[in-house]
């Protein structure tokens, strides 16, 4: 019974007194930041970019032509042409992923994808490194 002296307590009784363990953090293995090293270092190999497959490279082809076709004496060329391209590889590749990534003139590089290995990623590289890393999720295909 509550009486003015003895009132009800406005919190409720904690029935764990210690929060959960969280889950341990993700560091990767040495090569792989190796890799993150050797290319924020400036060292690009082309298997670092992420490419289109014949097959989707023809759908992109027909893309562009559709969009031509929309907007006759126009073309898809330079800049916005290389802008898609980059932008579908990433799609192609990992659509609806979180993913860190660093984009050239020549491509784009996905350095890390999913949250676990970027925070590995931003542990392992630090400071000035880090210019230039863009992190997003990237469109579905």
């Amino acid at each position: 019974m509550t009486t003015p002296t003895n009132p009800l307590p406005l919190l409720p009784t904690i029935l764990q007194p210690f929060p959960a363990p969280a889950e341990p953090e993700y560091y990767a293995p040495p090569a792989v930041v190796a890799r993150w090293e050797r290319i924020l270092g400036g060292h690009i190999e082309p298997g670092d970019y992420l490419t289109l497959p014949p097959d989707a490279l023809a759908r992109v082809e027909w893309e562009f032509a559709y969009v031509e076709s929309l907007r006759p004496g126009a073309r898809v060329e330079g800049d916005e042409r290389r802008d898609i391209l980059r932008s579908r590889a990433l799609s192609y590749h990992y659509g609806g992923k979180l993913v860190a990534t660093l984009y050239r003139p020549e491509g784009v590089i996905v350095l890390a994808d999913g949250v676990s290995e970027i925070g590995a990623l931003y542990r392992a590289v630090k400071g000035e490194r880090r210019v230039g890393i863009a992190t997003q999720t990237a469109h579905r295909w």
